[in-house]
């Protein structure tokens, strides 16, 4: 509807000019905002060094863990379920088991689901190549 267009896109120009159209609420834990506005588009993530990369045993889309930590805080209530469909090595299942939440993941490669429960687990896992199954050290 018109109204609304009218609402959420600036006339003056200035980017912030409606960010009071756009609250995070209140129940976001530490992550709101100081002045309760909206964190933005854009996030100041760093990346996180990962040395002794192996394509035999790692996945090959490795994020880091803060891309995941603030969306679960924000939006998984207390007690919630996270659904990770591509699970890869399990950062979200690692993040959400550190925020006391539950989690369910699966992954098209078994091989991932294997990785991604002994990340989770915090162990060292070594593959065994002729039966090209992962284990815990």
């Amino acid at each position: 509807p018109r109204a609304w267009e009218q609402e959420v896109i600036p006339v003056s120009g200035d980017k912030n000019a409606n960010i009071d159209c756009h609250p995070t609420g209140e129940n976001h834990g530490d992550i709101l905002q100081t002045s309760g506005k909206n964190p933005g588009d854009f996030w100041n993530i760093t990346t996180q060094p990962f040395t002794g990369y192996n394509p035999d045993l790692e996945h090959f889309a490795i994020f880091p863990v803060n891309l995941v930590l603030n969306p679960l805080k924000s939006s998984c209530p207390t007690n919630g379920v996270v659904l990770d469909p591509f699970c890869g090595r399990g950062t979200v299942g690692k993040v959400a088991k550190k925020l006391g939440l539950h989690y369910i993941l699966f992954d098209a490669k078994p091989e991932y689901c294997d990785l991604a429960r002994l990340y989770i687990a915090g162990q060292k896992y070594k593959l065994h190549r002729e039966q090209s199954k992962l284990e815990a050290w």
